[in-house]
């Protein structure tokens, strides 16, 4: 009887197809298209690679962007007017915190708030760090409606029954 890790490894797709892992098998798949590396393939297709956390940290003079300004109700965190996050590691290096697509379509990220980790949106961050906390009826506006892009001049606070009465795309559909 074989272990339960070995018989897991056993049903992947790539192993049946004989490669040891998925990283292999791009290896091998950018050798057959006449690629020299896997990054030359990537680049190739356009894919974005995710920033590494040696590309994450910022220059070897240790400093922050200068643009950035402190985040309100989250201690030690910054933001920039691009949408940067930044924070400062215990080591006195100063990075770049990852963004996600949430699953609502916004990005967000993760911080420690009194030990605990959280989820905040970004464009609402942005809005607060450089327009000042949002009173209830106000909600974040993307001006150009793309919701990944979370830079200064793409984003307003808007009364709340203004924004949701504007058109909303199909992946936006009230009261159904």
């Amino acid at each position: 009887m074989s272990h339960p890790k070995q018989q897991q490894y056993n049903e992947t797709w790539y192993a049946k197809k004989g490669y040891k892992n998925y990283n292999h098998y791009i290896k091998d798949l950018a050798k057959r298209n006449g690629f020299d590396s896997i990054r030359e393939y990537q680049l190739h297709k356009n894919w974005v690679p995710q920033p590494t956390d040696e590309a994450r940290l910022l220059d070897p003079k240790n400093q922050m962007d200068p643009t950035a300004i402190p985040i309100p109700d989250i201690p030690g965190y910054y933001i920039t007017p691009m949408g940067d996050i930044w924070k400062q590691r215990n080591s006195g290096k100063w990075i770049m915190l990852k963004q996600q697509a949430h699953k609502s379509g916004y990005k967000a990220f993760q911080p420690y708030i009194d030990g605990k980790r959280c989820v905040k949106y970004v464009h609402r961050t942005l809005c607060s760090a450089f327009y000042g906390e949002r009173d209830a009826s106000y909600e974040a506006h993307h001006i150009n409606a793309d919701t990944h892009d979370n830079t200064l001049d793409n984003l307003v606070w808007m009364k709340k029954e203004k924004h949701r009465a504007m058109p909303r795309g199909p992946y936006k559909k009230r009261g159904l």
